[in-house]
């Protein structure tokens, strides 16, 4: 089966662990609705607007062995309207239970299930649920990058009905806290060419360069460079000379005309650039008191 239908299958497999029926037996009823296997366009057809879950229904339920309950569950996972399965349910390894937990309504999960799944990448609907619970007071508690459960929860608990501290002692230490969509110490890189674009995985999209193997002290000296004009950087050309030069190392760099002499300076007064920020991270624009500007 070509890539372009692995999306629709790994549906298929999970609405089939749901329904309590095999996958097959769900391409034939699929197929019924007129979404074949093979077709190219068989997941353009499940997810239109037309694909009504009374017609299936009619053909899983009433016509078919499926239950209603679990019918619903699998309808919702084949239209796609779940959050993605774990990497085990998605092969077929999965239980019912474990569909029922992802299925799970974030309002019915438990502040511990929550913070299971809170995280600077995690779901938009996990930190709205809990800024809601928590009136965005300041109830997460970090050990480096890591959520201080027991200490989160006793906050969490305690922001229902009044204000939280700004500091919550755990043993020895006294800790920030922090409130929903606040989180410590991070921290994103910039292009050593264009300082207003923020890395990703090392990657400039305005250079279009991979940055990740490139040393820091030699993306400074790069930095130092371009800032004295000592090299030009207005188009992909140029850029692409200065990161070839970068990806051999500093010395490189350093080697073009006043180069060295500059970064010298630079070093000697401590004021080398910085190519690392802060960032404050937050909701709604909500300035962080701890945000520490470069």
């Amino acid at each position: 089966m070509s890539s372009s239908n692995t999306p629709i299958t790994s549906r298929v497999d999970q609405a089939a662990t749901a329904m309590g029926i095999t996958a097959d037996q769900v391409w034939e009823m699929l197929g019924k609705l007129g979404i074949e296997k093979d077709s190219p366009d068989a997941l353009a057809l499940l997810e239109a607007d037309t694909t009504q879950e009374g017609d299936a229904r009619a053909v899983f339920v009433d016509k078919g062995p499926v239950k209603v309950a679990r019918f619903k569950m699998g309808w919702k996972i084949l239209k796609g309207q779940t959050s993605a399965a774990t990497a085990e349910v998605a092969a077929g390894n999965g239980s019912l239970g474990s569909l029922i937990e992802l299925l799970k309504p974030v309002g019915k999960m438990s502040n511990e299930e929550l913070l299971a799944k809170y995280g600077p990448n995690g779901p938009s609907d996990i930190s709205d649920e809990l800024s809601k619970r928590t009136h965005e007071r300041p109830v997460v508690v970090f050990e480096g990058t890591t959520i201080v459960i027991p200490a989160t929860l006793t906050l969490i608990e305690m922001s229902r009905n009044r204000e939280t501290p700004a500091t919550f002692k755990v043993g020895d230490k006294v800790h920030r806290t922090y409130r929903i969509g606040e989180f410590p110490q991070m921290f994103v890189e910039e292009c050593p060419i264009h300082g207003e674009v923020i890395l990703a995985g090392g990657y400039c999209e305005k250079c279009m360069q991979d940055w990740s193997k490139v040393d820091n002290d030699t993306r400074v000296a790069v930095r130092v460079a371009v800032d004295m004009r000592a090299v030009g950087a207005e188009n992909l050309g140029q850029t692409s000379w200065i990161f070839d030069k970068a990806a051999v190392g500093a010395a490189n760099i350093l080697k073009i005309a006043g180069v060295q002499l500059r970064y010298d300076e630079l070093a000697e007064e401590q004021k080398l650039p910085i190519l690392k920020r802060k960032l404050s991270s937050q909701r709604s624009g909500r300035a962080d008191p701890f945000f520490v500007s470069r």
